[in-house]
């Protein structure tokens, strides 16, 4: 079936002159054309305008002052006036069969909102060369836990995804207050009120580079920064999810479309306690993590309440596994760490805290390897030797030495994936 949907491209644009003519001349030779491209130039200051000028006659160019990727997206909106929208990143390169798949996707499927895909990692060796580095392929989801995984992290390309416009504008625009995760923030707002479909295909190349800073004018940071502002963006994002979200919408196998105020009771509530305790520890926002923590662990220690499920387990484990939001929770939140230890002393709370030391002493080994800085061989050394007694100390404190001794015989093994 050939898709009939008018498709729009939207590309913004800062300080990518090297890379943003290899970008648009794979977006129009797609083998179904886009009806309308729309590249807007956040106020870059290198050759970009150069670049564009070849392309004047193909595509539709504005310019502002550099406000960042959202303020540019929504200037442009108004202008799109496709069925479909396709957002594309500056630096990426698409397959010429990509919107051909996404549009007949999702013109198959009238009530998703956004059709996605698979990619493949390259890193640009300059003058063109490009290596592979992996295959990222579209992870395959019910539709009733697509919601509560994307919160657990941004498994999507966006240059591999088609939205439908009117989905989009149904939600709102762009954040703007989101120097980072403006895209990540429009996903999960599509994602809790309607289907998406899948797309067994890789999509686009994106590409990973050193070249220029990233960041707007006013908020410039290197690659070797990217893990830490993506944590701080990805804060300011989940403080509003939190805000906004209900319980529910933290649950797999919650029903599509349901905007999430509705009332969760029982196990079912500890149970979306656990999750979003896991969401919030994974983007950094320990003290609310804690404060699920906390409920959850009441609810667990009500008479007659089941043990601890695999799905719970897991969330538990889970908490710790990225490397940046563990290393604040260890290196800078001493309070935070306190409170963790004070719950899980409570008589019938040990199966907790045990699984949090699982999932601690699982990252252990990324933990101890990742530095921004590397210095010498003899920095890197010590460093790690001072990492992992902080992470030993904190797992000694938090189980004690019986705790520790159980759970080496254990051998620390995390538990069977739960649901999500």
């Amino acid at each position: 079936m050939v898709s009939n949907n008018r498709v729009s491209v939207l590309l913004s644009t800062y300080n990518r002159a090297d890379f943003i003519g290899v970008a648009l001349d794979s977006i129009l030779g797609q083998s179904k054309p886009p009806d309308q491209v729309v590249v807007i130039n956040d106020g870059s200051t290198d050759r970009t305008v150069e670049v564009i000028e070849k392309y004047l006659d193909q595509v539709t160019y504005l310019e502002q002052e550099n406000g960042g990727k959202a303020s540019a997206l929504n200037n442009a909106m108004p202008l799109i006036d496709g069925d479909f929208l396709w957002i594309f990143d500056d630096d990426d390169i698409a397959f010429p069969y990509a919107l051909e798949i996404l549009s007949r996707a999702l013109s198959e499927n009238a009530d998703a909102a956004f059709a996605y895909g698979g990619y493949i990692a390259v890193k640009d060796k300059g003058y063109g060369a490009l290596e592979k580095l992996k295959e990222v392929p579209p992870l395959e989801l019910t539709d009733d836990e697509f919601l509560s995984r994307l919160m657990y992290g941004d498994f999507l390309g966006t240059p591999g995804m088609l939205f439908r416009t009117s989905a989009m504008r149904s939600v709102g625009l762009f954040d703007t207050a989101l120097m980072r995760c403006q895209d990540y923030d429009m996903k999960l707002r599509l994602a809790r009120r309607y289907r998406v479909v899948r797309v067994d295909s890789y999509l686009f190349k994106r590409r990973y580079h050193d070249q220029g800073l990233r960041g707007g004018k006013n908020s410039p940071f290197s690659m070797r920064d990217f893990g830490a502002v993506a944590l701080q963006y990805e804060g300011i994002l989940f403080e509003k999810v939190r805000d906004n979200f209900g319980l529910i919408d933290f649950l797999p196998g919650r029903p599509v479309n349901r905007e999430g105020h509705s009332t969760v009771t029982g196990i079912r509530r500890r149970e979306a306690l656990f999750q979003r305790m896991r969401v919030m520890a994974v983007h950094g926002l320990w003290e609310y993590a804690v404060d699920d923590l906390s409920a959850a662990i009441d609810n667990l220690l009500e008479s007659g309440a089941p043990p601890l499920s695999s799905a719970e387990k897991w969330c538990c484990h889970d908490a710790m596994s990225d490397v940046f939001s563990t290393t604040n929770l260890l290196e800078k939140n001493r309070h935070t760490v306190h409170r963790i230890r004070l719950l899980c002393r409570q008589e019938g709370a040990a199966a907790v805290i045990l699984e949090l030391s699982k999932g601690l002493a699982y990252v252990r080994p990324r933990l101890c390897r990742s530095s921004p800085d590397p210095g010498s061989k003899m920095a890197r050394y010590f460093r790690r030797i001072a990492c992992n007694l902080r992470i030993y100390w904190a797992i000694v404190r938090w189980l004690g030495i019986k705790g520790l001794l159980q759970g080496a015989r254990a051998k620390f093994i995390p538990p069977t994936r739960g649901l999500g």
